[in-house]
């Protein structure tokens, strides 16, 4: 989906480098949900997962702690792994008990969808047809912050208007991510799943709220 590049430039100010991070993790976080690959099982389970959050998130303009839990995947066999996470959260009899599609925890999920489709289509991006993406899946919603903050830190460095970026950032996340990490760990509170799964997305709702809180400031 994203334009957006990994940010290579020398970064100068505060204010760059505070854009940069942000980015940086919204990246990252995309990226993670690849649960079902043994390759990045195999990165969880070496601990390399974890280490790369702890230095994002020490470079960020805001406290989030890291839970211990995300340095193991807690499940010692990938098959294993692989269909507690289907069964969580891809597909189950009537529907995936926390599903990761924003639609599916609203009442009217073309709705969600259609507004998501506006927030894309102003900044000229288009959803990955080859990989059949929805526009309110968790991951797409993620990268679309990851572009935003990239655009953020880009027109910062070259001295051109940044606020429309900032202010997209704070409607999405007002609008979508906000409510819909929350509701995600609510369920799963109530479901007791595998500690790194229930750590990951708790992490992921702090650093939400956390982000959230910094822009609005």
């Amino acid at each position: 989906m994203s334009q957006a590049k990994k940010i290579t430039v020398e970064l100068k100010t505060e204010e760059e480098k505070k854009s940069a991070a942000r980015s940086n993790m919204f990246r990252s976080l995309a990226g993670a949900f690849n649960f079902l690959d043994r390759a990045f099982y195999d990165y969880i389970k070496r601990g390399e997962f974890f280490k790369d959050l702890a230095v994002l998130a020490e470079e960020l303009p805001y406290k989030v702690d890291l839970p211990e839990e995300l340095k193991s995947p807690g499940i010692e066999d990938f098959d294993e792994h692989a269909s507690v996470y289907i069964r969580i959260f891809d597909a189950a009899p009537g529907g995936p008990p926390c599903s990761l599609y924003e639609g599916h925890h609203a009442q009217d999920r073309q709705r969600v969808m259609a507004e998501l489709i506006r927030f894309y289509d102003h900044f000229d991006l288009q959803l990955d047809q080859e990989q059949r993406e929805f526009p309110d899946h968790i991951s797409v919603e993620l990268e679309f912050m990851h572009y935003l903050t990239f655009k953020e830190a880009g027109s910062i460095h070259y001295g051109k208007d940044s606020l429309p970026y900032r202010r997209a950032q704070q409607d999405f996340m007002e609008r979508h991510l906000v409510a819909y990490t929350k509701k995600i760990m609510e369920k799963l509170n109530i479901m007791e799943p595998p500690q790194f799964f229930k750590s990951f997305f708790g992490f992921l709702e702090r650093f939400i709220s956390a982000d959230y809180s910094f822009l609005r400031a």
